[in-house]
């Protein structure tokens, strides 16, 4: 909304739409409109320019008129700022009811307001009369006022409406004026009540941006977002400004954005009163990301604060001489700054600052590339020196920009091509900007390309390709021949060769297939001087764990304790992804929380959301499940905003399982079909390992064992630990456990033996405990089984895995209930129940209360007694019919309680009279009307 000459208002782009944010405004002008309608009111609506002010006058207009108001609007203008438009704007429409002023109150209104010719009077008889026509207005209908932008009112028309509005009690009219925040305020408008239209909250801002434009790219919404600072004009203003392929993230944003006419016109307009040196140093400080006050200092030359001090007192900016700052009071100042600059002025100043800031070489790299027009080697060269260590920090998007302006920079074709390779393949790995990496490759194409670069174009397509809707296959069959056509002698110290290979660990993971691990290996084979340490490590233990894990572990152990004093910026993902399997996670926790929280993630999203995948399994296995679940649901959000689909997969694998454990059917299923589409016109096997592994974890917990039995045997089959399938080592116990609970006994024993012969139990204390655990449950003899049990939850350190322990704990139980070890079995289902309910995995807690009832023994769930047995019911009985009351089939109650369908039948036949009932539909009320 803006004000228009002659007083009246139209409507912005935001007046169709409900206003966001504004419920504490809205409710405000309710209450205003309430008063103004009964005992007479006025109200001043006080903010910083473009916060809303106008967008408010208009609601409350809007609102107004439903109310059955009559509604005149007036408001001031830069422009009109010596007539006296404002008054006649709020007067003229009011004449019609003029009948019942004297002639006198008559010729002052209409002098007053130009209707007529004469010499102006004073403005309190003007306002005398206008209070007399707003009486005569409002006899039937109550009347409102709306003043906007009361700052810019001429000063007549401000001292007889601000008269008016002091004197409005006892009437039934309102005035409701809005005015820009200002050094000395609108002083003649004091004594009118006084609400602060603040900036949108954070929450407000998103839901105004995403609603008004929902195709912005993330990292570009976050950037605005932060450049708005809630200022809802800018919110509106700032996306339309930016370039299409600015706004969807295919082109880096500027440091400093550009402005709408509309939003210049607010920013700008105290700037263009400002001395031509002030105006200098504004822009000096405006094109200088340090906002040091001794950079501008050296920059100009000559003592600065007298040709700031303009500035400071029209509250643009603000200088600190003790911190050595100087900051513009919002983004879009330091904008408009910009905006109304020359390009050969901005050049001069960035080369003055270039000159300024020569012991600062990114900032002095940035500066000069901005200041020079056409191709300069030594310039490009410094700006990918710079972009090396924007990747070391973290900084992939910033990388990204000053690799493609360097591109833009070189004179030799090669080099142009070359860098925008390293460009491509930065996007694609580091900022996950995979929009933007078709169009770099394109501009990277050149025949002759070094095999470095041509090592990056192929590991950023492989990328893309990944995350698109090639098969894996493909993929890796053409990174493997630009591998094998560019790598040279193999030297771990080419950059394009190390993205190359590390690109290949990725479609490899995702293959899931041994063969495709062969071209990896051999290639890891051939570097020279070594493989490096974190990528050795990690093909090791996270590649074959149960296979060429174990002679690692010792220098794995060494390399996460020496992590964050002497790990290079790869190794800080490299081995936390070779902790994941070998259970080491909680020594990665800080290195990989400092990932997440250190940094600026729209500028490097794919550190950051791994960091998360690799924490998830810590937070899982340590029953941190709310954490986890943060996890996954801020990684998937980040991988779905970026197209990034593959990582997705992990994380659609990681709330499957959460939801498995919690015993969420339904949303266990949606997820794991989710993964086998996606895995399977692709040719992932480790998406379908994915889903195998959530199904097995939430039949087993259901206690449909023969459905988990088939799902955790199709990850490894029962009697081995399959090649390069990583997930084996947390699927053994699914296996174990449903072998024992199909009646596959030999199955189970093969592949506890299996697990021993891989070394499970020296990997970690939950390999350990589980691998004594699917032993005992697996044992033939009784006091095998027992010794076993007591082995398996004695592992120290073991306790560290909360529910697997307990899980570990429910199956040996039930061994040795049926081996009469009652007591022991009465302990440890105790011990599970307790861990189960309070990480509100309800099937097997469910599971567990149903073990102890079958013991005969009472348990407690929250605060209620569960009892043991019906009166008229066996416990078997018992069992069997909450069981069909749940909704379970005779089989899969048979697979629960190793009976047979038969078997079960016969005993419901037998119950059903014994209950009073005919049908399982009436099972649940009975058995609750039964129970003592």
């Amino acid at each position: 909304m803006s004000a228009e000459p002659g007083g009246g208002l139209r409507p912005g782009p935001a007046a169709a739409h409900r206003l966001v944010g504004r419920d504490s405004e809205l409710a405000v002008i309710g209450g205003f409109l309430d008063r103004s309608a009964t005992v007479g009111t006025a109200m001043l609506l006080v903010g910083e320019p473009g916060v809303g002010k106008t967008a408010l006058l208009t609601t409350a207009s809007a609102l107004a008129q439903s109310r059955g108001f009559t509604v005149v609007q007036a408001g001031g203008t830069e422009v009109e700022a010596g007539s006296f438009s404002g008054l006649a704007a709020a007067v003229v429409p009011l004449m019609a009811h003029a009948d019942r002023l004297t002639a006198t109150q008559h010729r002052t209104v209409s002098v007053a307001c130009g209707l007529r010719d004469g010499r102006l009077p004073q403005p309190t008889r003007v306002a005398q009369a206008v209070l007399t026509l707003l009486g005569t207005a409002s006899t039937d209908h109550p009347v409102v006022i709306i003043v906007d932008d009361v700052q810019w009112l001429d000063a007549y028309s401000a001292e007889v409406l601000s008269f008016v509005a002091g004197r409005l009690g006892g009437s039934h009219v309102g005035l409701l004026a809005a005015s820009r925040t200002s050094p000395a305020g609108p002083l003649r408008w004091a004594g009118m009540s006084r609400h602060d239209v603040t900036v949108l909250d954070a929450g407000a801002s998103d839901t105004l941006l995403r609603s008004r434009f929902p195709t912005l790219a993330p990292r570009v919404r976050r950037r605005l977002l932060e450049v708005a600072e809630g200022n809802p004009l800018a919110l509106l203003e700032l996306p339309p400004a930016l370039t299409r392929d600015q706004r969807a993230a295919l082109q880096d944003l500027p440091a400093v954005l550009p402005l709408s006419e509309r939003l210049q016109a607010v920013f700008a307009s105290r700037i263009s009163r400002l001395p031509s040196e002030t105006r200098e140093l504004l822009l000096l400080a405006a094109l200088d990301a340090t906002a040091d006050l001794r950079v501008l200092r050296s920059a100009a030359g000559a003592p600065v604060l007298d040709d700031l001090a303009p500035a400071e007192r029209e509250r643009l900016l603000h200088v600190d001489e003790e911190q050595h700052r100087v900051t513009f009071r919002h983004p879009l100042t330091r904008s408009a700054v910009v905006e109304m600059s020359t390009a050969a002025q901005r050049r001069v100043a960035h080369c003055t600052l270039a000159v300024a800031l020569a012991g600062r070489p990114e900032h002095r790299a940035r500066h000069l590339a901005a200041s020079v027009d056409q191709p300069d080697e030594d310039v490009a060269a410094l700006l990918e020196h710079c972009a090396r260590q924007m990747i070391q920090r973290n900084d992939a998007a910033g990388a990204v920009a000053a690799l493609t302006r360097a591109a833009d920079l070189s004179p030799a074709p090669g080099e142009r091509s070359r860098r925008m390779a390293a460009a491509a393949q930065t996007a694609a790995r580091g900022s996950w900007q995979l929009t933007a990496v078709a169009q770099l490759l394109f501009h990277a194409q050149d025949a002759d390309l070094e095999p470095a670069a041509a090592l990056h174009v192929a590991a950023a397509a492989a990328i893309a390709m990944a995350n698109g809707d090639y098969d894996i296959d493909t993929i890796h069959r053409l990174l493997v021949a630009a591998i094998e056509a560019n790598a040279g002698t193999y030297d771990s110290s080419d950059e394009g060769l190390m993205a190359a290979i590390d690109t290949l660990s990725v479609l490899c993971l995702f293959g899931g297939r041994p063969q495709l691990w062969e071209p990896f290996f051999t290639t890891l084979g051939r570097l020279t001087p070594a493989v490096p340490r974190g990528l050795r490590l990690q093909a090791g233990a996270q590649a074959d764990p149960a296979h060429i894990g174990l002679p690692v572990l010792a220098e794995l152990d060494a390399a996460i304790a020496e992590m964050r004093d002497r790990s290079e910026p790869e190794d800080l993902l490299r081995i936390p992804a070779a902790a994941v399997y070998a259970d080491r996670l909680a020594g990665c926790r800080d290195i990989l929380r400092h990932q997440i929280a250190g940094g600026d993630e729209g500028r490097a999203p794919a550190r950051a959301t791994m960091a998360r995948l690799m924490l998830w399994p810590d937070a899982f296995g340590s029953g941190r499940w709310d954490e986890a679940d943060r996890l996954a649901a801020d990684a998937l959000a980040t991988c779905t905003a970026t197209g990034a689909s593959a990582y997705a997969q992990i994380c659609t694998y990681d709330l499957a399982l959460l939801a498995a454990a919690r015993g969420d059917t339904g949303t266990t299923d949606s997820l794991t079909t989710q993964l086998t589409q996606w895995a399977t016109p692709r040719g992932s096997r480790l998406g379908l390992v994915f889903a195998w592994h959530a199904r097995a974890l939430a039949a087993n917990g259901e206690g449909d064992f023969e459905t988990a039995y088939q799902n955790a045997a199709a990850i490894s089959p029962a009697g081995t630990l399959a090649a390069y399938e990583a997930t084996a080592l947390w699927v053994c116990l699914d296996v174990v456990e449903s072998a024992v609970h199909t009646n596959r006994q030999q199955a189970a024993q093969a592949h506890v033996a299996a697990m021993h012969a891989h070394g499970l139990p020296a990997i970690s204390p939950r390999l350990a405990m589980i691998t004594y655990g699917c032993a005992a449950i697996a044992a033939v003899a009784d006091d095998e089984a027992i010794r076993l049990a007591d082995r398996a939850l004695a592992v120290p350190g073991a306790e560290r895995w909360p529910f697997d322990r307990a899980r570990v704990a429910l199956a040996c139980a039930e061994r040795l209930h049926e081996g009469g070890a009652g007591p022991q079995a009465h302990r440890h289902l105790e011990a599970a129940l307790a861990t189960f309910e309070q990480l509100d995995a309800h099937p097997w807690a469910q599971r567990t209360t149903q073990a102890l009832r079958i013991m005969g023994v009472p348990c407690v769930s929250g605060d209620a007694e569960v009892p043991r047995a019906n009166d008229v019911l066996t416990a078997q009985e018992l069992q069997i019919a909450e069981l069909a009351a749940a909704g379970y089939s005779n089989k899969q109650i048979g697979a629960r309680l190793h009976l047979s369908h038969r078997t079960v039948s016969t005993h419901l036949y037998r119950l059903f009279p014994k209950l009073g009932v005919t049908s399982r539909a009436a099972l649940r009320d009975a058995l609750t009307a039964g129970r003592r």
